[in-house]
């Protein structure tokens, strides 16, 4: 099934990856929960960047052999941005599953 996407996005969702997160999946637990449970696979992608110290939020859209394809936002501030990662990207700690 395709993914529901929000029809226009707010500032506010445009400049906080978390929120897109949450508006693509509503039903998504708070940052707590996600993080202390992350899996090998999932809707929802979890990174770290440790040089800036910050977490960031994808959207799985599908995986390849070797690469996720990832929808978010404020990757680069406040745009929506869909990338291509490496199965082995450093930054990647894992990912939440969603249930339906």
């Amino acid at each position: 099934a395709p993914l529901p996407t929000p029809v226009s996005l707010s500032p506010i969702v445009l400049c906080n990856c978390w929120e897109y997160v949450k508006s693509v999946y509503p039903s998504l637990p708070g940052t707590n929960h996600v993080l202390n449970n992350l899996a090998v696979s999932g809707s929802v992608a979890v990174f770290y960047y440790p040089r800036q110290g910050l977490y960031h939020y994808a959207v799985v859209l599908y995986e390849t052999d070797d690469q996720y394809v990832i929808e978010e936002t404020n990757y680069h501030k406040c745009h929506k941005t869909k990338r291509n990662i490496k199965k082995d990207d450093p930054a990647l700690l894992g990912f939440f599953p969603i249930s339906s």
